[in-house]
This record gives structure tokens, sequence and C-alpha cells, in this order.
């Protein structure tokens, strides 16, 4: 209370003690008359009319036109003495350099949910052969965190959730917070290598002095109040633009900037046959790993690191998967689209390698008997994709793996509500030993072996998908088959599967290509 009294105090003696002040009090109502001084915690007004105040004790008071009305600072909103107005110092303001690079900008803002946020931006920044301003180009990206906004825009998110939405700013915008967190800025474009200059952002955030809105202090604390505290020239926690954009309709964790390097944190348990990395690798991408950690490898080999124990300690020859390499080794190997793996390979504690062929990345344990091992190897993948691993050759494609045993392959792509998804798919899972192989487009089957399915009206081994949304609910599955484009009904991110019941014996893969426009 005391700083909103020493801030309108400020005000009144700069200015001269004219008629025609205004009061704006919180309750709606206005005074007019002219702005005396402050005395005993109060402000004194002399009025032009008749008015009415509200006193300590709640109570209605009639004060008549040139008597002195006594109000308490917690009722004013704002003053206006001879038509000036505290606009300007209802907000704090700064000014954020915002350059096209691999994290988004911490803007050194936090903010609250509902808070009025104002950003105004200038400056140039040139990327090959493209003069960007605030506004964007023309052009989109499909790999920016706003795949469909224009490319280069500046735009803006609230926290590190990488499922946060994203607010397309330009030039000029103001907004409302739609929850509390740092404010964080960046350019709507893919590729930053090539990308030099930045813009100049005015950032401009509402004051709350606790009296208001959802989630504020009560009058009873106001006094404690910092609103300036918010601002803090520490900084906040990173927020990579590698994540996917966080909430953006784009290509999400697995579709990097070509020739640019990715990192990926993976858990590899200690009873690991094959943990899916989720990272699409293609012939020659260099790849770097590093595993920490400890596992218990059976009661014989005990404890080992990454490396492994003993050669040969608690097996018979042979019967590893990577024979050379002792027990509880972190050791993988690749799937191809096709549905056939490469030989297994050591990586133990650290290992450097490119890619021998194109396909997905797996990590496991050499082992032969995985029924008593436990604990787990915490492994840093980096690697850096030549051409962009994970997509097909038209802009804005993607390529994703769906293994035979999948229940729900996360393809990456966010869609909304009546984007039209193209999807091809090649290749043939094995989903009943006894019937053999099949394309996605599944096998003839009678209604009661499909009723169980998650989709009943095809048969088993199709390749089907549903669309997760961000409430944590499922839309209904819908068919694909080799070939599909339908109009995705709901926001959310669109997952892959087989149409099956029973995913254990398995085996085999489709290679999907996905468009979205």
């Amino acid at each position: 209370m005391r700083k909103i009294a020493l801030a309108l105090l400020i005000l009144i003696m700069a200015a001269s003690l004219a008629a025609a002040d205004t009061v704006y009090l919180r309750d709606g109502r206005t005074i007019r008359g002219t702005v005396l001084g402050y005395i005993s915690g109060r402000f004194a007004i002399r009025v032009d009319q008749q008015t009415q105040i509200t006193t300590g004790n709640n109570t209605n008071q009639t004060v008549q036109a040139g008597e002195i009305a006594y109000l308490r600072p917690r009722d004013i909103e704002r003053v206006e003495i001879e038509g000036r107005n505290l606009d300007e110092a209802r907000y704090l303001t700064r000014n954020v350099e915002v350059a096209l690079g691999p994290n988004w900008v911490d803007t050194g803002i936090d903010v609250r949910r509902g808070q009025r946020i104002q950003i105004t931006s200038t400056g140039t920044i040139y990327a090959g052969r493209s003069r960007i301003t605030p506004a964007g180009l023309r052009s989109t990206d499909p790999n920016a965190p706003l795949p469909r906004a224009a490319e280069g825009v500046l735009i803006a998110t609230i926290g590190t959730d990488p499922n946060a939405p994203i607010t397309e700013i330009g030039a000029n915008r103001e907004f409302q917070a739609d929850r509390d967190g740092r404010l964080y800025l960046t350019v709507n474009r893919g590729d930053y290598t090539d990308a030099r200059g930045s813009f100049n952002a005015q950032v401009r955030r509402e004051l709350d002095f606790g009296g208001r809105g959802a989630g504020r202090r009560s009058n009873a604390d106001e006094e404690d109040f910092d609103p300036f505290g918010e601002a803090s020239s520490s900084p906040a926690a990173v927020r990579r633009r590698t994540s996917g954009g966080g909430g953006g309709y784009g290509p999400g964790p697995s579709t990097p900037s070509a020739s640019v390097m990715q990192e990926k944190s993976v858990v590899v348990p200690g009873n690991s046959r094959g943990t899916d990395t989720g990272i699409d690798l293609r012939t020659g991408d260099a790849v770097t790993i590093t595993a920490t950690g400890n596992i218990t490898a059976g009661r014989r080999a005990g404890v080992v690191s990454a490396d492994g124990g003993r050669v040969g300690v608690g097996s018979i020859v042979g019967t590893y998967p990577v024979a050379q390499a002792g027990v509880g080794a972190l050791i993988g190997y690749i799937r191809t689209p096709n549905g056939q793996i490469t030989q297994p390979f050591l990586v133990g504690s650290q290992q450097t390698f490119n890619s021998p062929v194109d396909g997905r990345l797996f990590l496991l344990i050499n082992d032969d008997n995985y029924g008593d091992n436990s604990g787990q190897f915490d492994v840093r993948i980096t690697y850096t994709p030549q051409g962009g691993a994970g997509f097909g050759g038209g802009a804005g494609d993607r390529v994703v793996t769906v293994p035979g045993d999948s229940e729900g392959t996360d393809t990456g792509i966010e869609v909304r509500r009546g984007d039209r998804v193209m999807i091809n798919a090649t290749g043939s899972v094995v989903a009943n030993q006894r019937a053999g192989s099949v394309s996605p487009e599944g096998r003839s089957e009678s209604y009661t072996l499909r009723q169980n399915y998650p989709v009943t009206d095809v048969g088993g081994g199709a390749l089907i998908g549903y669309i997760q949304m961000r409430n944590g609910q499922r839309s209904r599955p819908f068919y694909i088959g080799s070939q599909n484009t339908f109009t995705a009904p709901v926001d959310g991110r669109l997952y892959l599967l087989i149409n099956d019941n029973d995913y254990r014996d398995n085996s085999g893969s489709f290679s999907v290509r996905l468009s979205v426009q």
C-alpha cells in the first residue's frame, strides 16, 4: 500500500494542482476534482460535484461539491492529473535482443496467468539471401516451431514445457499470459546456422500490486508484495529450440535441422532387450553415445558399468548378442525400414560411429538371461543428421518406422483439427505366425477374429492410427492401410500402430511417409 501511495504522491508533487484531475476508483466510479495531496494515509481530493465515497467502516458518505474527500490508496485504480495518465507506470518495460540461435531467448521477465503483455519489435535478421523483419516472410518453414506461421516472424512462449502454446507476435502485439512462468522469445525459423543480426524487442508487462485477478493476493498483504520482483536479471532454465518448438504444430522431437547436432537422453533398464531411442538415422550420420550408471547383471556377474563385466563370466560362450563384450555391457543395433536389424555392436561407456544404414537406433543390455537384472544406464546421445534424419524427399514430409509390435508409434507430428494428412506405407509385418506376413492393408479375417482389434472392420496387421489430444484422451482409432488421406478430426499428436490384439509374437515393420497440409 505504501508503494502505491508513494508512486501517486510523486506524480502529484510533479504536477501543478489544477482543476479537472480525475481519480479512477477500483469499483468503476470516477471522481472529478483537484488532488490536494496525501495526508494520514489518505488522498485528499476537492471534488467538483456531489460524490459518494466509502469510508473506513464501509459506510457510504456523501461529499458535496467543493468539499474534500479522503480516499484510501487501495480504493484507487489510477489518477489522471491535467489529462496525464498512469498508463506508462502500469507496465514494467524491458528491452531484449532476440538473435536466431539454438535456444529460445530468456527475456528475464516472469509473468502470471492473466497479465497483459505488450511486445513491440524492430530490427533485421539476415539468413542466407533472406532479409527478415519481425513480421516475417511470405514463405513458411515446415521445420520452424510454428510451421504454418510466417517464416522468421517473432514468436513467444511461457515456461519450458514443450507442450506450452506458442504465440505469434510479429512487429507488435498485446496478449494475456495463459500460465505462470518465464517469458521466452525466438524467431520462427528451423535453421539458425546461417543467421546474423537480431531483433530488438520491447517487452512491457502489466504490473500487479496484488489486488486483482485470479490467484492474486488480498489487500491484507499488499504492503509486502513487490510487483517489480517478477522481473529478474538471473537466467532461467534454458529452453532449447531443438525440442520441437514446444506446443507448435510442426515436426516434433525427431525433426532436426539438417547438419545441426542434436542431443537426446535415454534410460536403458538393466533388463532391456531393446530400448527404442526414438532416433531415426540415415547412412553416414555421426553418432556419439556416452553412458553412466551401473546395473546388476545377475548374481554371478554382480554390479557392472556400461563397459560390462569380464568376458565369459556367467554364460555359455557365444550366447550373448555381442560375444566379444562382457556381460551387462551397453550394446546397440539399428532396425532398418524393412524390419531387419543390424548386427548388434558394443557401445560401452562411450562410443562414436557413423550409421552404416538407414533405420531406428535401439539400445540394450548384453546378456543371455535378463530375469535377475536390475539398475539402469543413463545414456546421452548426440548425433549430426546428414540432410535431415527421418525425412522424405519432399518439404514437410516425414518418414516413420512402425514396428510390427507397435501399440502406438509417436510420429512426432502435431495436427490441428481440419489439417489434411497424407500417408503412404510400405513394408510388411507378421501379426500372426500362422497367417504369415501382411501389407499395411492387413489380412482378411472373420468378424469373430476382428472384434477385439482396435479397428474392428479391417483385418489384423493393418496400419491404423489415432490422435492423442492434449488432455490425454485419444481419438477413435482409424484405418490407414497402404495409402490414405484424411482430415484431422481434433487437435493433437498423431500415433500409428498395428491393428492387433496380441503384439507379443509380431515382427517386421512398415515404413510410413507422412505429409501435413
